[in-house]
């Protein structure tokens, strides 16, 4: 049994109106305020709690679903639930790189560059980019950890005034990367957010169940002339973004940018 859960006062009330489910769900919350789990703490296992509270599999396993839909559990295959760490919530308007916005939670980004290749632009990307459709464009596609864990499947288009070539690092900070060699920054960016499931190639590559809940976005990032720079695609895992926009009642939504 996971360390610290008490069996000693748990016992379903199948006469009240409350779902089982919802009972145990309520009981185990409990517990998890209650105890000496950190994040990334092993909690249990479905089986270990059919056993030892006496309940049934599937009221065992919708309780963790409530709990995991509350961001309280993670699941990971084939070993077990866990004590789930706390999503990375990001004010909007707040433009920061992936590794300065880890990095500031004190956690250690890395990457994983995919692949990366001079490819002909897509027409929507060209669009973003003003660029002529079919012209050359560096694509960099990219796996971004945290704490050596995936959180971010990537892909980058970037303006070829830029001069990056396939041969530069990109396992650091792409925002980085083009103030040191090309001398530019990134000033302003739009940015597009929707839910999305992501799909199973890449939920396999961000180590989460198939159907797992994601946020698709795309971002254009500009120089301070307002001249596009990179044209971003990116999915991020459900359990571990969370984002915030300020709203204002005069004029409407403000504009947001990050």
């Amino acid at each position: 049994m996971g360390q610290g859960i008490s069996t000693r006062a748990f016992r379903l009330n199948r006469a009240a109106p409350v779902p089982l489910y919802h009972q145990l769900a309520e009981y185990l919350r409990q517990q998890i305020e209650q105890g000496p789990w950190q994040p990334g703490d092993f909690f249990t296992t479905e089986e270990e709690l059919q056993k030892t509270l006496q309940v049934s599999r599937a009221t065992v396993r919708r309780a963790l679903q409530q709990l995991m839909a509350e961001g309280l559990l993670e699941r990971i295959t084939g070993k077990g639930t866990f004590i789930a760490r706390p999503p990375l919530r990001i004010s909007l308007p707040h433009l920061v790189s992936f590794s300065e916005e880890i990095t500031s939670r004190g956690m250690l980004p890395s990457t994983q560059v995919l692949n990366k290749g001079v490819v002909p632009v897509p027409d929507a990307v060209a669009e973003m980019l003003r660029m002529a459709p079919g012209s050359p464009v560096l694509r960099v596609n990219r796996l971004r950890y945290a704490d050596h864990e995936p959180w971010v499947y990537m892909v980058d288009y970037i303006h070829p005034r830029l001069g990056l070539h396939p041969d530069d690092a990109f396992e650091g900070s792409l925002y980085e990367l083009m103030t040191r060699r090309a001398n530019v920054r990134v000033e302003t960016a739009v940015h597009e957010i929707r839910a999305i499931i992501i799909p199973d190639d890449v939920a396999r590559r961000l180590d989460v169940p198939p159907g797992s809940p994601g946020l698709l976005f795309h971002r254009t990032s500009f120089d301070e002339a307002g001249d596009p720079l990179v044209y971003e695609e990116a999915i991020c895992r459900g359990d571990r973004y969370t984002y915030t926009m300020q709203l204002t009642r005069k004029g409407g939504l403000r504009r947001s940018f990050g």
